[in-house]
C-alpha cells in the first residue's frame, strides 16, 4: 500500500500476480481468468486493480501453497 497506493496499474498488477507481460495479463482480463477484478476509471487510460485485493490474493496464495485463487474474474 505505500509503494503503490490504493491502485495497481496493469503493468504493476501483471507483475504481482505473475504474468510475463501486460498482454499475458489483458489475454487473461479477455478470457476471464484473472484471479483478482480489474476496473478502468472515467477519466483514465487502462484497466486497474485495488492493491488491499492483490495482496489479499497473494496472501491466499503463500498461506495455501496454491498458485492460483478460487474464483476468476473478468
Amino acid at each position: 500500500m505505500q509503494e503503490h497506493g490504493p491502485l495497481l496499474c496493469a503493468s504493476v498488477a501483471a507483475k504481482l500476480l505473475g504474468f510475463k507481460s501486460t498482454d499475458a495479463l489483458r489475454q487473461a482480463r479477455i478470457r476471464h481468468r484473472l484471479p483478482v477484478p480489474m476496473f478502468t476509471i472515467e477519466g483514465r487510460r487502462g484497466w486497474f486493480a485495488s492493491t488491499e485485493t492483490v495482496a489479499a490474493w497473494l496472501e491466499q496464495t503463500v498461506d495455501h501453497g496454491t498458485s492460483g485463487a478460487p474464483r476468476s474474474y473478468g
